[in-house]
């Protein structure tokens, strides 16, 4: 019998913003899987809860409830069936897992975590590229190893380390699995003298375009276009940085397009920490990373020779262009440059973002318009 378990956002959730904006939690791409994934992965059948009208699925009839930011581990689904109805854990004042038959949780009796319990959590933006590599290997074992069928490839480390489907194509590459596995999923393709080194996931439909330059771990998403050169980043899925210029240390949402020559720097000239726009604070807040690049939400845009300061934050249907150094928080809706800005309309940006999808064969569902109007009054720039 299938295993049921709702996946519930916290109260840490704006910490995620702007990439949680336009998904619930479970839905971020960690490593190659989404934390739902993961768990559909260990045979769980998941649902969703979530305050957000838009990312609210109704709860199904079961009573385990668990944090969405909680990868699933062999410790932690072992415990699990021990906690009985009316229990929950904590951990840091923070709820990890409960059975409850309320909706409230009223009746649950909360208890510290037990010791013993490993399991990866995501506790700040930043662990989506800081945290790839462990995600990446956790998540490889569900891909098979097999070498590309395309020729005059160069493979540098273990072979058994590149896992490549039998529909996509790879040719006349340099493919160096000496610090982790290289995946290429179905009908992706590598042109020719792309240089890549693992750990590096590239999904289904998604293109590096010639020449492009890959340092791991960097994971990029279904049906992207991406070439020039990319360290150490995120980029969820139909996403394009298709031309020459430099991202790393970054997150880039879905149906994002990076213009030609966009480059975003990644470490301060006197290599101290990096501070970076939070919503959950409403400032710029230190990271404790040296290193960190820029951070985009779904929908937006910039032009060519796009330059972007270390730890930008860019929110959700924003379209930036020109010369100079943007600002470090680009907030959602924002239409301009480095010096002047104004509100991105609405049935303008929607309009857009229908033809930019219908040129993936995929609509804006009513459901889609709707959060992104919400976001429009609550989010956007206003001058």
């Amino acid at each position: 019998m299938m295993k049921q378990v709702v996946l519930f956002e916290d109260a840490w959730l704006k910490k995620f913003y702007p990439i949680a904006m336009t998904r619930h939690i479970a839905q971020i791409r960690w490593g190659i899987l989404t934390i739902q994934q993961k768990w559909e992965k260990w045979g769980y059948d998941v649902s969703l809860r979530s305050d957000r009208k838009h990312v609210h699925e109704a709860n199904p009839l079961t009573s385990l409830y668990l944090n969405a930011r909680w990868c699933p581990s062999l410790s932690l689904t072992e415990n699990l069936p021990s906690l009985s109805l009316g229990n929950g854990w904590m951990k840091d004042g923070i709820a990890v897992a409960c059975r409850s038959e309320r909706v409230d949780w009223s009746d649950v009796q909360w208890s510290p975590l037990p010791e013993g319990i490993l399991s990866s959590c995501l506790e700040q933006l930043s662990d989506l590229f800081m945290m790839a590599k462990e995600q990446i290997l956790a998540d490889g074992q569900y891909f098979s190893s097999q070498l590309p069928q395309g020729q005059a490839n160069q493979f540098i480390g273990d072979t058994d380390a590149l896992k490549i489907a039998r529909t996509a194509k790879v040719n006349g590459c340099f493919l160096n699995t000496s610090e982790g596995p290289i995946i290429i999923d179905e009908g992706a393709e590598v042109m020719e003298g792309s240089m890549i080194r693992g750990p590096f996931y590239l999904g289904k439909g998604a293109t590096l375009k010639m020449g492009t330059k890959v340092y791991g771990p960097t994971v990029i998403g279904d049906h992207c276009k991406v070439g020039g050169e990319v360290s150490n980043s995120v980029i969820l899925g139909y996403s394009n940085k298709a031309h020459d210029g430099f991202i790393g240390n970054a997150i880039i949402g879905e149906w994002c397009n990076l213009g030609a020559d966009t480059n975003c720097s990644n470490l301060k000239n006197n290599y101290s920490e990096v501070k970076q726009y939070s919503y959950w604070h409403e400032r710029e807040v230190g990271t404790g990373l040296t290193f960190c690049g820029l951070v985009m939400g779904d929908h937006s845009k910039c032009g060519i020779n796009t330059m972007f300061n270390t730890g930008t934050v860019v929110g959700v249907g924003a379209n930036v262009y020109g010369g100079g150094f943007l600002p470090k928080h680009i907030p959602s809706f924002y239409w301009g440059d480095a010096h002047h800005g104004e509100t991105y309309d609405l049935k303008k940006c929607l309009d857009t973002i229908a033809i930019v999808k219908s040129r993936r064969k995929l609509e804006l569902s009513e459901n889609e318009r709707q959060m992104l109007t919400d976001l429009h009054v609550a989010y956007a720039y206003h001058g």
